[in-house]
């Protein structure tokens, strides 16, 4: 089952202990993406999120991630 981290205090925790990796972190900022990126997350505007959202779950899961960040 994949977990939403809703929260940034769950954020930091995740990602400093980021041993076995099983989270994938999503950047939803769209242009200011442009400006710079956050390491180690990719890129998905939240404008364009929400109907790729079955496949990206299929894809994830598939991929034994357990955490979207």
């Amino acid at each position: 089952m994949l977990n939403y981290c809703p929260s940034s205090s769950n954020v930091y925790p995740s990602i400093r202990n980021a041993a076995g990796k099983d989270f994938i972190l999503v950047d939803l900022r769209k242009a200011d993406h442009e400006g710079g990126t956050i390491r180690g997350s990719i890129n998905l505007p939240a404008q364009s999120l929400w109907p790729t959202i079955p496949t990206l779950y299929k894809m994830f899961k598939a991929a034994g991630l357990r955490k979207i960040i």
